[in-house]
């Protein structure tokens, strides 16, 4: 309510309505009055008060009415009605407050009284204005920040793509750059160089190929085509140049329960995902340590599973479920598992549910994160 509240007297007999329009008045309220239903209507259609004091016996429309016609209309409905009736009786009360009346108060009316529910009921209705004022207000902000967040994503996505054709052109000429300089017997002094660069623009591919697969799968852009996949085949395939990889510094070892498990998954979608946790995992071993990384593969029941572990630092419990979060890192003065940017992990989860699978993050019994992703058999 801004201002004063608006009070309409209904009463077709007119010492009642003076009486009432005095009683309001003297409570510091404006008031408008009517001598039928009917005018009542008019009344509140045009100058809707907030709150009516309302009759039931009149000519033309009686209170009846003009409760049913209020309380079925959606733009006053929720305008509270105090009935101030001569029927004293049980059965017109019930009716009353079946139609929707806030109170019911027989003539002649305690004046004490009937301010004390004029109050209770204005104080309602302005908690009432009050909520609703917030919920529009909630409702247009979270509008705007829609918009905001939907322009949002598109520019970072057009910079992203941009980036992405940036980064492909760089890497190939850092490819071609290396070629040469191993080529050329003047080219060993920049070689170490050059292949410091190449890698550096291999890595913020990978980076904004991340990006854009995430993005892709918020969008639903990235369809999966699911069949049953021979996961063994598949695991070994990837954990090869890996294996290559750590050559040196450590040990990375696949195991399997069974000769062939079988699931079903999107054959490309499950090489990302397992190239992001072995990634994952490599890029979080503790320094200086001999590595040690499993990827087992078994089925259990309608249900294929694959653990990732590492023998390094391990995943504060806290961040266990908060690291599949898109851009989440965790803390490095809480771990020494921070640092990430968290959107080979997203990939991974989102990836994994479109496969109608689950992947979970928990630590080993010997310590190092472990990495379980489960998928249908089939």
């Amino acid at each position: 309510m801004d201002g004063k509240p608006l009070i309409l007297v209904v009463d077709d007999a007119e010492i009642n309505r003076m009486m009432l329009q005095g009683l309001i008045e003297s409570l510091g309220y404006d008031s408008v009055s009517a001598e039928n239903g009917a005018e009542a209507l008019e009344i509140i259609r045009s100058n809707t008060p907030d709150l009516v004091l309302l009759d039931i016996v009149m000519p033309v429309m009686d209170g009846y009415e003009v409760l049913k016609s209020l309380k079925t209309d959606s733009d006053f409905r929720n305008i509270p009605v105090i009935v101030v009736s001569s029927l004293d009786e049980m059965k017109s009360m019930v009716r009353c407050v079946e139609l929707g009346a806030e109170d019911y108060l027989a003539k002649p009316f305690d004046a004490t009284l009937l301010r004390a529910r004029v109050n209770a009921c204005l104080e309602k209705k302005s908690f009432f204005d009050k909520e609703q004022k917030f919920k529009y207000w909630l409702s247009e902000s979270y509008q705007k920040l829609q918009q905001v967040e939907s322009s949002r994503d598109t520019l970072f996505r057009m910079i992203v793509h941009d980036q992405n054709n940036l980064l492909t052109s760089l890497t190939s000429q850092t490819e071609l750059l290396l070629m040469d300089a191993k080529r050329s017997s003047e080219g060993g002094h920049y070689l170490d160089r050059i292949a410091c660069i190449n890698k550096t623009s291999w890595q913020l591919s990978d980076i904004v190929k991340q990006l854009l697969d995430v993005a892709r799968l918020e969008d639903g852009r990235m369809p999966v085509h699911i069949e049953s996949v021979n996961l063994s085949d598949l695991v070994r395939n990837v954990c090869e140049p890996f294996m290559l990889q750590i050559e040196g510094k450590g040990e990375l070892v696949f195991s399997q329960a069974d000769e062939d498990v079988l699931c079903m998954a999107d054959r490309d979608a499950f090489n990302r995902v397992l190239q992001n946790l072995i990634s994952n995992a490599m890029q979080h071993l503790s320094e200086g340590e001999r590595a040690e990384i499993s990827v087992a593969v078994q089925r259990v029941g309608e249900k294929v599973t694959i653990h990732v572990s590492d023998n390094g630092p391990g995943i504060p419990e806290e961040c266990q479920e908060k690291i599949f979060n898109k851009y989440y890192q965790i803390d490095p003065a809480c771990s020494k598992y921070g640092g990430s940017l968290g959107l080979g992990l997203t990939y991974c989860r989102m990836a994994v549910q479109l496969m109608n699978g689950s992947i979970t993050a928990s630590n080993g019994e010997a310590g190092g994160a472990r990495f379980t992703v489960q998928l249908p058999a089939a």
